[in-house]
């Protein structure tokens, strides 16, 4: 049995690197809603739930999704002090393609694909306007 004692105090469980959410971003498609976060390195992430529960599944399937790729979640502090698992947009996309193409995607797996999909080309060209 664990005692208090054998439980690892906060500052043991944080990251001396942990990275914080600096914005959020809402992004919707018709019936497809999700807030992404923006991390200090400039990152656009979403938690590992949201990224299932938007699409009606359990997050155990998205979770078994990063295992399946033995992708590692990132863990950032969000806006209102909690630590979450976050990914990038981009794994997010590949959880819903991944979805769809089994055949055990549904209409906000198609809506979210496209709407993340969409994002990420506006903020490519927004980033070349300024790099120009």
């Amino acid at each position: 049995m664990l005692t208090n004692i054998d439980q690892p105090e906060n500052a043991q469980v944080q990251n001396a690197t942990q990275l914080y959410a600096t914005e959020r971003i809402k992004l919707k498609n018709k019936a497809f809603r999700v807030t992404a976060y923006k991390l200090d390195s400039g990152q656009i992430t979403v938690t590992v739930r949201q990224m299932a529960i938007t699409v009606r599944k359990q997050p155990a399937t998205a979770k078994n999704f990063l295992k399946r790729l033995g992708i590692n979640p990132i863990v950032a502090r969000m806006p209102n002090c909690c630590v979450a698992d976050m990914v990038d947009l981009k794994v997010a996309i590949n959880y819903f393609r991944d979805l769809n193409e089994s055949g055990k995607g549904n209409i906000r797996t198609l809506l979210g694909q496209e709407c993340l999909t969409d994002h990420l080309e506006e903020a490519a060209k927004r980033k070349n306007k300024r790099e120009e």
